[in-house]
């Protein structure tokens, strides 16, 4: 099973071949369209639905027994009279092999969903976002991007630098502290006031070592350890 597996379940399936079917057939028929998923069709061109189905797998995870799923396949697999679908003689499963079953009409149902006003609407929206990130990207040169579509400062335009600044960030990535778009813009503009860019590296350097959240200069820690008497135990 793949994370990205799904499936919709239209409300005609209680009105149409599986009304009255029983619980078991609707959950094995729920674990079926969830589990499904698109492969090439191995006897001719283009993709089938598929499904791996081992029913004492199936049992335990709904919560009944292996012999009611092996019922409720044998249903699937069985010509259907009273099924709107005419493909495969109102078939909802074939079995293609031990374990391994064509979802007959899954193709037909992805592909009406995905011409759907909806899909198209939400295609539309992602072409919109995909221009904007595009277009912020092409304000910064390449060369000296970092982030979001923002640049290094011009007057820290070089590779040691820039190298530094992409180390500070895969640390603060990898303790979830990621910047986003407005951080990160506030702290390049920051920092070239509070640090020389030697004392970034420097920084940087000695924040990572140590464990820090922020950016730490070391002689400002040293200063601040010195200034510190602590309780007055006397």
């Amino acid at each position: 099973m793949t994370e990205n597996e799904f499936g919709a379940f239209y409300a005609c399936a209680y009105h149409r071949s599986l009304q009255g079917k029983g619980a078991v057939a609707f959950a094995v028929w729920g674990y079926v369209i969830s589990h499904a998923y698109p492969m090439v069709n191995p006897d001719g061109e283009g993709k089938i639905g598929a499904v791996h189905l081992n029913s004492g797998e199936v049992a335990y995870l709904i919560g009944c027994g292996k012999l009611e799923v092996d019922a409720a396949i044998e249903l699937f697999c069985a010509p259907d009279p009273d099924s709107n679908s005419k493909q495969k003689e109102g078939r909802k499963l074939v079995k293609i092999k031990q374990f391994l079953y064509e979802v007959v009409n899954l193709m037909e149902y992805r592909n009406r969903k995905s011409n759907s006003p909806e899909a198209k609407a939400n295609r539309e929206k992602q072409e919109r976002f995909r221009g904007k990130q595009e277009a912020v990207a092409a304000e910064c040169s390449s060369a000296w991007h970092v982030a979001h579509g923002i640049c290094l400062p011009e007057a820290w335009q070089n590779e040691s630098t820039l190298r530094v600044l992409r180390i500070w960030l895969d640390y603060k990535a990898e303790r979830k502290q990621a910047y986003g778009k407005t951080a990160l813009r506030v702290a390049l503009g920051a920092w070239p006031d509070e640090f020389t860019q030697e004392e970034f590296s420097m920084a940087v350097r000695f924040s990572i070592k140590n464990g820090y959240a922020g950016l730490v200069l070391p002689e400002v820690r040293e200063t601040k350890m010195e200034e510190y008497t602590g309780p007055n135990l006397g």
